[in-house]
């Protein structure tokens, strides 16, 4: 019943024509059961369509992981100010190293002296070593992996066609939880001792007890929140549809402020001082301060931006 814009898209295997399916009917759920028709294909070479970005710092070498959804890859960069003359740095973009993973990677997370990726098309979580560039493991996660998020000794999946959380164990790469959350889970953050996924298509909040692997506490957002981070002792969730961000008080489980930003926000990130957001519709970013729940700054960036990571000043 709604016509919608042709859509350049990777190359379409039947696999990923279902998902796309199933995320609409995710996103849409009152409109009942979607059906997608595919009318015709047109080639378009993806050289790159970064979804994912992580900020690797245990080695000393503060170096960036992106995923490539359009390559089926990770793209390693270099942030040191004077890179090793022994390693190969490209000198216009420093990127060092890229590593095949699985279809249409996501969420990259860190820890365990790993980098992990989330492949959303074929289901499973890669695990990287970041000292030979390459895959270490990889093991079948939930449906539709998208945002991860390291805590408590485990990496958790959010798995946004399957409604739950896997919890990894990665001591011996294995599964040792899966969690029901709410409808169309995307991201996912850790406090210190709880964790927190925002639910797209339920537009709240589920915060998990590491304990004991179940859902102490759903809060209530705005409408198809996106990215979740934790910083100045709260949780901050992007509300994508509604263009704020829900400030939330971790001891309460209340929402204490309600932020407007630029419109369509995606990706949140804590600096230690700030909270930053990526603002897809706009094109830039937003900086917010916690003591005056406000936008102090608006920083003007590239075409839709998704995902923000901070560090290194």
């Amino acid at each position: 019943t709604t016509t919608v814009a042709p859509v350049y898209y990777l190359p379409c295997a039947a696999d990923l024509l279902a998902k796309s399916q199933a995320q609409l009917n995710n996103e849409f759920p009152a409109t009942g059961p979607a059906t997608l028709e595919l009318l015709s294909i047109k080639s378009k070479k993806l050289t790159s369509s970064p979804a994912g970005i992580g900020l690797y710092t245990t080695d000393g070498n503060n170096d960036l992981w992106v995923s490539d959804a359009g390559a089926d890859r990770v793209v390693r960069y270099t942030l040191r100010t004077a890179p090793d003359p022994a390693a190969p740095v490209d000198p216009t973009n420093r990127r060092i190293a890229t590593v095949p993973v699985g279809t249409s990677p996501q969420g990259i997370t860190t820890g365990a002296g790993s980098v992990w990726v989330a492949n959303f098309g074929s289901d499973t979580l890669s695990r990287i070593n970041t000292t030979s560039n390459t895959v270490q493991t990889t093991r079948a996660v939930g449906d539709g992996p998208q945002g991860l998020a390291f805590g408590a000794s485990s990496v958790w999946v959010a798995n946004s066609l399957a409604d739950t959380v896997t919890r990894f164990n990665p001591n011996n790469n294995s599964v040792t939880a899966t969690i029901a959350v709410g409808d169309d889970p995307r991201s996912v953050a850790f406090d210190g001792t709880n964790v927190w996924v925002t639910n797209f298509a339920s537009n709240s909040v589920s915060k998990i007890s590491p304990a004991t692997n179940t859902v102490t506490a759903t809060v209530a957002v705005g409408e198809k929140p996106q990215g979740v981070t934790f910083g100045a002792g709260s949780i901050w969730v992007a509300n994508s549809e509604n263009d704020y961000v829900s400030r939330i008080a971790i001891a309460t489980n209340q929402v204490t402020a309600t932020i407007s930003v630029g419109d369509s926000p995606q990706g949140v990130s804590f600096d230690g001082t700030s909270v930053w957001v990526a603002n897809f519709g706009t094109d830039n970013l937003s900086k917010i301060t916690p003591a005056s729940n406000s936008v102090t700054a608006t920083v003007p960036v590239g075409i839709n931006p998704i995902s923000i990571a901070s560090g290194t000043g």
